[in-house]
């Protein structure tokens, strides 16, 4: 996915909207000892402030037309990587801010750390997916409103599906097995399989192509 290591963000931007003073000392305390280099931007002229590389820019869900500005951004800076801070309202508001190129997501009252791991997930994976997301995202993928390859409509088993969902949850081998009542050699024949009907480089490329196809859904 193109980011810094986890522990080390030197060469990163994190943006952050101007209108949100409390977020950006919060985003600042969880990065600074990383390297990353925060920018204070305004989310209505965003796209004139955006560099040209890997960028993640921290949204704050209470800012106005925070969706409309970040899709807007997006469309411009492929490269940039959103990190929505803030209680999503159901499952339509989860379509939409992912549908807007949305790939990570904290709660409101996010702790300083937890800000940090989003944000260093993202630099390495490029997602920020709670665990409390797994399970819609990959039920939406379910229905067909998500999963998208590039050789069209691909046949998923159940037990394809269960286990999609525990990687999307960023649990391993050894977590899956014990979950499933399988043992660890199929999880790993279940996740190779996944990943090349899926057309994933490895399981968090899986996550990544969850979140793609969610942003644009087969036809």
């Amino acid at each position: 996915m193109g980011g810094p290591a986890a522990d080390n963000l030197i060469g990163l931007r994190v943006l952050v909207s101007a209108a949100s003073p409390r977020l950006v000392d919060r985003v600042w305390q969880g990065v600074r000892e990383l390297g990353a280099d925060v920018v204070v931007v305004d989310l209505h002229s965003l796209p004139d402030q955006i560099g040209e590389g890997v960028e993640v820019l921290v949204v704050d869900r209470a800012s106005p037309d925070w969706l409309r500005s970040t899709a807007r951004a997006v469309e411009q800076r492929p490269l940039l990587r959103p990190l929505l801070i803030g209680d999503v309202v159901g499952p339509d508001e989860f379509l939409a801010a992912v549908s807007a190129g949305i790939v990570g997501f904290c709660p409101r009252n996010a702790t300083v750390g937890a800000i940090e791991r989003s944000i260093c997930s993202i630099a390495e994976s490029g997602v920020a997916i709670p665990r409390a997301f797994a399970k819609p995202l990959v039920d939406l993928a379910r229905r067909g409103r998500m999963v998208r390859t590039a050789v069209g409509d691909v046949a998923i088993t159940d037990r394809e599906w269960e286990t999609l969902q525990l990687l999307v949850q960023r649990r391993s081998t050894s977590e899956i097995a014990e979950s499933l009542f399988v043992s660890e050699g199929t999880v790993r024949s279940h996740a190779s399989t996944l990943m090349k009907k899926l057309g994933a480089a490895d399981r968090d490329d899986l996550v990544a192509l969850v979140l793609r196809g969610q942003a644009d859904p087969p036809s």
